[in-house]
């Protein structure tokens, strides 16, 4: 009679490649490049310049790959998990609420309206990010991108406060940054997006305002 260790043997090598190949295959174009509109997920960004090439749909069309694309499924997945949790709270009010100005045109979904009476908290709007355990170790505030992505939803949807909630996609440990409306910050990032949808030439890269993880350097001028 063959052992669990006999069939396993059996199953193991180069012949086994083909169900990782199938599924490293799938890849997804990003839709986050639609011309003469700024995202909120994108607006944190301090980079003039990629804020230009995307308003303006300049930025190359991306695909991405196989394992890019489950880091940011397993993104979606944590959201129907925190719904429910936020279900079994009795605290979901609604999720994937629509946010947008059109002037300057600004597109967003808040992940989360939750509202808790006993706690004495009204509506309030919760930004969920997953993130791997280096980062989350290094969390002492939330992420300025992430900030201004809250602000502009407090702001639009006329929301007193809300948090930005971090889950480390390793050990599922969580922290949260509360941050109330700030309409003065709300003001100066409107303006920096009408600056920029004013602009008639693409800006240089900034030495001081130019995150390493920015895509604006995908861009290659045709001219």
């Amino acid at each position: 009679m063959a052992s669990i260790d006999d069939i396993s043997k059996k199953g193991s090598g180069k012949s086994d490649l083909w169900l990782s190949k199938e599924l490293n295959s799938l890849v997804s174009p990003s839709n986050n490049n639609s011309k003469n509109v700024f995202y909120a997920s994108s607006i944190g960004n301090p980079c003039d310049r990629f804020l230009y090439l995307q308003y303006n749909g300049l930025l190359p069309v991306e695909y991405i790959p196989a394992q890019l694309l489950r880091v940011f499924d397993n993104g979606h997945a944590a959201e129907d998990r925190y719904a429910r949790y936020f279900e079994r709270l009795n605290a979901l009010v609604s999720r994937e609420v629509i946010a947008r100005i059109e002037s300057p045109p600004i597109h967003g979904r808040a992940d989360f309206i939750v509202t808790f009476p006993k706690l004495s908290i009204p509506r309030f709007i919760i930004e969920l990010k997953t993130i791997k355990s280096a980062d989350f170790k290094k969390l002492l505030s939330p992420k300025k991108e992430h900030l201004i992505q809250l602000q502009f939803y407090l702001n639009v949807l006329n929301i007193d406060s809300g948090a930005v909630l971090y889950e480390n996609k390793d050990s599922q440990e969580i922290v949260s940054f509360l941050s109330h409306k700030s309409p003065m910050v709300f003001e100066g990032f409107i303006r920096r997006c009408k600056n920029i949808q004013n602009l008639k030439e693409i800006p240089d890269i900034s030495k001081d305002n130019h995150p390493e993880w920015c895509q604006c350097i995908k861009y290659i001028s045709t001219n």
